[in-house]
Parts: structure tokens; C-alpha cells; sequence
């Protein structure tokens, strides 16, 4: 139920809104090598993603008889890890951190049917590269999904219970 794809595509999008930084010096971490690029730049990277609270059904009418539509909404929990690297890496993830209350961030998750959950500490690695003086900063995103699932159930109207000894 959880379309990988298209929320890949999607948090691209709501980071690059989020943050400020151009949408092409967002990376998608898939594995593997990642290719130079000049400036300052993002990597994001699927964390974990769990499925929260009970499944909800509802169920509707179908067109063909004896038969119901049933919609089941799942909400699903997903956790990104979010690096800054180079120049203004800091202001970047202080700009996520404030996404959530303006308006065109929740315009955009609005059109996605994506929820904020929230954005955990900035953790500022700097320091940590010490001959080697890059900015760097890490943080993660969790953001909720609902997920619909479609059935049909076929409705038995009228049965014949035959009980034999």
C-alpha cells in the first residue's frame, strides 16, 4: 500500500519547499555512489516506516448488486534522515525546522494527503570533520501517509443451513 516511488518524489519536493534549497541539490540516497556536486546540497535517506493505530474500514454500496465496497484507510508512519552539507547547512535545517506553520508547506502536504509529525533535533557534525572544515547538519523528518486500500465484498443475502446428525 505504501507507493516508495512516488513518496521518494514527494519528500523531494516538501524539502526542497521546506528548506529553501533548490529541488537539483536534493539527493535521494538509493545506495550506491552518489555523484559530485558543487555547492551546497542535501541527502535524504528512508529511515524506517511503520504502520500507526488499528486499520479503519468503511464500507459503501457497490453499483452491482450483492455486492459492498469496502475502503480500508491506513495511516502509516515515516521516518527520513536529512543531511546539510557545505555552506548555510545550519539556516537550511533551522528553515525545516519552521516549515510546518507556513502556508505553502501545508498547501503541499495538503495535495499529497501527507501529515507533519515532526522534525527531530539539529544535530550540528561540523565539528566532527576537524582537518577537513565542511558545515554539516543532520536531523530527521517524520511525516504521516494515508494509505487507502480497495475491496469488494460479495454480500450473501440468503443461505441454506442444513443441519444433519
Amino acid at each position: 500500500m505504501l507507493d516508495v516511488d512516488a513518496l521518494q518524489g514527494n519528500i523531494v519536493e516538501l524539502v526542497a519547499l521546506a528548506s529553501g534549497m533548490p529541488e537539483g541539490q536534493i539527493q535521494l540516497m538509493l545506495g550506491g555512489e552518489l555523484p559530485e556536486i558543487p555547492g551546497p546540497y542535501c541527502s535524504v535517506r528512508m529511515n524506517t516506516d511503520r504502520t500507526v493505530g488499528a486499520p479503519s474500514p468503511k464500507y459503501r454500496a457497490s453499483e452491482t448488486e450483492h455486492v459492498l465496497d469496502q475502503l480500508i484507510h491506513v495511516a502509516t508512519e515515516v521516518e527520513f534522515s536529512i543531511n546539510f552539507f557545505r555552506s548555510g547547512a545550519m539556516q537550511y535545517a533551522n528553515n525545516m525546522k519552521s516549515a510546518p506553520y507556513r502556508w505553502q508547506v501545508q498547501r503541499h502536504l495538503y495535495q499529497k494527503r501527507l501529515g507533519w509529525l515532526r522534525f527531530g533535533p539539529i544535530h550540528n557534525l561540523t565539528s566532527f570533520f576537524s582537518g577537513w572544515y565542511e558545515e554539516r547538519a543532520q536531523a530527521n523528518l517524520a511525516i504521516l501517509i494515508d494509505g487507502v486500500d480497495a475491496q469488494q465484498v460479495n454480500q450473501a443475502l440468503h443461505v441454506d443451513v442444513i443441519i444433519s446428525e
